[in-house]
């Protein structure tokens, strides 16, 4: 997938999802894949993880965002860096997991990957995240 793609389907993936990013209010205390909000937002991507072995997902990390365009050259480094630190957080989070096909987003806080079911568990639990969705074809918009 070209650079362009990648960053289109991150930000389609997020607005699509963008509700969810209060997934972390609902999920105090107890298994996250069962509690409150994560329950709903996940038990999906999870059952579909549990029955393939594997789903596709996008990750938004957890981090404040403003397009680079719109700061100052320092600015925009110094955000590409904050992605990338928080990037090599999550992997490292994830070192004794099954992950897989790992695309990193140097301009955006997206990182997309393949992952299990127990992946997925540690993912939603992360507070490095925040929100999940699955990594998949959306339709074409009607411009």
């Amino acid at each position: 997938m070209g650079k362009f793609a990648f960053i289109l389907s991150c930000l389609l993936a997020f607005n699509a999802c963008e509700g969810l990013a209060q997934k972390k209010e609902g999920a105090a205390g107890g298994d996250p894949a069962t509690s409150g909000i994560v329950s709903e937002a996940y038990r999906d991507l999870l059952a579909k993880a549990q029955a393939t072995g594997a789903v596709r997902i996008i990750v938004r990390l957890n981090m404040p965002f403003v397009a680079d365009g719109l700061l100052s050259k320092e600015a925009a480094l110094e955000q590409q860096g904050q992605i990338s630190r928080l990037q090599d957080q999550l992997g490292a989070a994830l070192a004794g997991y099954k992950v897989q096909g790992i695309k990193r987003s140097k301009y955006t806080p997206f990182i997309a990957m393949e992952v299990d079911a127990a992946a997925l568990r540690a993912l939603i639990s992360n507070s490095l995240v925040l929100s999940i969705a699955e990594d998949a074809p959306a339709p074409p918009t009607g411009h």
